[in-house]
C-alpha cells in the first residue's frame, strides 16, 4: 500500500478574525502557492491524495477548511460571497499577496469570486 505525501501533512491553523483556519500545505514552498478550494460539503480530508500528491511535485499547495466547515472555527457561510470573504481572510491571515486559486465544483465558483474582487 502507498504512502502519500498527502496522507501525512501536518494539520496547521492560522487565526482570522472570523475564525481559526486548519490547513495543510505540502510541497516546495516559494513562489506563487496554489490554493485549493474544495466542493459543497467538502472538507480537507475530501482531496484525492494522490491528486494532492502530483500536485505538490511542483507546487506549494495549500488546502484549507473554510469559515465553520470541517476543523475550522467560526460562523459557517451561507452564500458564495460568504464562502469567498473566508477565502480571502484566510489568504490574508498566511500573509500571502499572490495565490494561484483551484475550486472543485462549489469551489470553482468560489474561486472566480475570489478573483472578482482582487
Amino acid at each position: 500500500m502507498s504512502t502519500y505525501l498527502a496522507d501525512t501533512a501536518e494539520d496547521l491553523a492560522v487565526d482570522g478574525p472570523s475564525a481559526r483556519f486548519t490547513y495543510r500545505r505540502m510541497g516546495p514552498q516559494g513562489g506563487v502557492p496554489l490554493v485549493l478550494l474544495h466542493r459543497f460539503r467538502g472538507t480537507i480530508d475530501w482531496w484525492d491524495p494522490s491528486f494532492l500528491d502530483y500536485l505538490a511535485t511542483e507546487h506549494d499547495v495549500i488546502l484549507f477548511d473554510n469559515v465553520g466547515i470541517g476543523y475550522s472555527t467560526g460562523e459557517p457561510r451561507d452564500s458564495v460571497k460568504g464562502f469567498a470573504e473566508g477565502a480571502i481572510e484566510f489568504i490574508q491571515a498566511l500573509g500571502l499577496s499572490t495565490v494561484d486559486l483551484l475550486g472543485w465544483s462549489l469551489g470553482g465558483i468560489v474561486a472566480q469570486e475570489v478573483a472578482l474582487r482582487r
